[in-house]
């Protein structure tokens, strides 16, 4: 039998977040034979590409920008909400086109956070699709619960240095080098 797509996630009430890291600023140091790694600074030795966790996640190693890359949409918001739907809200942080650096080389997951690993470190399932499996991604999940997720993930592993990525972080690992609208290329249809 195929399996149902979950729906969106609905909001849930806010929890006290814990304070959040600067989304650029690099994670602590830590001396190599201590796990996890942060990502280098310029004079650093080569760090490693990838490394998992204590609860079981992989991170990889996104490298600084050699260059500018190129945030946003070149298309309208008239035009994106004609080809993808949605309002204008939706879009308005997709303008204006801009060049953007990324200084530093991050850390970023290699998949969502899953049911398991959630429970792992929470102590509970949030998710609404329990019978899907630990391995499945963790959902009904709101901002302020994932900045939690991130406190308790920083508190079990004290050198760590976890937080979200910035806007900007998530869309150049996301554009995996390209400089089309899409990683795939132009076509959203594909």
């Amino acid at each position: 039998p195929r399996r149902q797509k979950p729906p969106p996630p609905a909001p849930r009430a806010a929890a006290p977040a814990l304070p959040a890291a600067d989304p650029i600023a690099p994670a602590p140091r830590v001396k190599p034979d201590e796990a996890p790694p942060t990502a280098a600074g310029p004079r650093d030795a080569s760090p490693r590409k990838k490394f998992t966790n204590g609860v079981g996640m992989e991170f990889v190693l996104i490298p600084a920008s050699a260059g500018a890359f190129t945030m946003g949409s070149r298309l309208g918001i008239e035009e994106l909400i004609r080809r993808f739907g949605g309002t204008e809200a939706v879009y308005r942080n997709e303008k204006p086109f801009r060049s953007v650096v990324i200084e530093r080389p991050f850390y970023l997951m290699t998949t969502p956070v899953t049911q398991g690993q959630w429970r792992q470190v929470m102590g509970e399932y949030p998710s609404s699709f329990r019978d899907c499996g630990e391995d499945c991604p963790v959902e009904m999940v709101s901002w302020d619960d994932a900045q939690r997720f991130i406190g308790r993930l920083n508190q079990m592993e004290s050198r760590a240095g976890y937080r979200l990525p910035s806007e900007a972080e998530w869309e150049y690992a996301a554009r995996a080098g390209s400089g089309s609208e899409f990683f795939f290329g132009n076509d959203a249809g594909q």
